[in-house]
């Protein structure tokens, strides 16, 4: 294959990658981290549209320690906007498999008890979605809880940190569109492994088609 066309191809593989994210506006931050290992926050500079105040998060989460050892360092993730009132964060009671959405309104730090039955010990799926005075909770593809409320732009600089205890967070990503409850769904039928990209790029079914002379020299098949 001539310089040329493997130049192109590469190019054509950036421009849908590109298409991929700004259509969906989705940004893929974590693969699998072990939370019982302390892990670097992500930078506000690297999140898309940081200061946005549309936005959802969506992640796998497995606690595979007993609730006595999630302690006291039990976020799963949070981003501050306010200092000590957390822009929004989901985390976990320190006693208790409770998951609790802990956000700021107004400068003020509020917290819901959005599952006093966490599951321990096997994979499950979670999703906040924030749009204008709603946040939404999904668990396992379901709205479990959705409140109306004012929460706090987050600030362009707040970094996105984790907690420490023994849980793994797996296929973490945040999108600038609110989650309805299909796509919710949808996103916890796909599993904790698949590439969305990978299915993004399936569903174009696009061919690539490469001509001389009036003539199909070669032809990619994106699927």
């Amino acid at each position: 294959m001539e310089t040329s066309t493997i130049l192109l191809l590469v190019a054509v593989v950036i421009l849908i990658y590109v298409i991929f994210f700004v259509m969906t506006g989705t940004q893929s931050l974590v693969s699998k981290v072990d939370l019982a290992v302390a892990q670097p926050a992500i930078p506000a500079n690297e999140l898309v549209m940081p200061s946005a105040s549309t936005y959802s998060y969506l992640m796998w989460i497995y606690i595979y320690g007993p609730k006595e050892q999630i302690g006291n360092n039990k976020y799963i993730i949070s981003r501050d906007a306010t200092g000590s009132a957390k822009n929004i964060g989901l985390k976990l009671d320190p006693t208790k498999p409770s998951l609790i959405l802990e956000y700021a309104s107004n400068n003020t730090k509020k917290e819901v008890v959005v599952s006093d039955d966490f599951p321990l010990q096997t994979w499950v799926h979670v999703v906040a979605s924030v749009q204008g005075q709603y946040i939404d909770i999904y668990i396992n593809g379901k709205l479990v809880k959705s409140i109306k409320d004012t929460v706090d732009t987050p600030s362009g600089s707040a970094d996105l940190v984790y907690g420490q205890f023994p849980a793994y967070l797996a296929k973490l990503e945040r999108t600038t569109q609110a989650t309805d409850p299909q796509t919710a769904w949808d996103e916890y039928t796909k599993g904790n492994g698949d590439n969305p990209l990978k299915k993004y790029m399936a569903n174009l079914g696009l061919d690539i088609v490469f001509s001389k002379d009036g003539k199909d020299n070669y032809k990619l098949s994106i699927i």
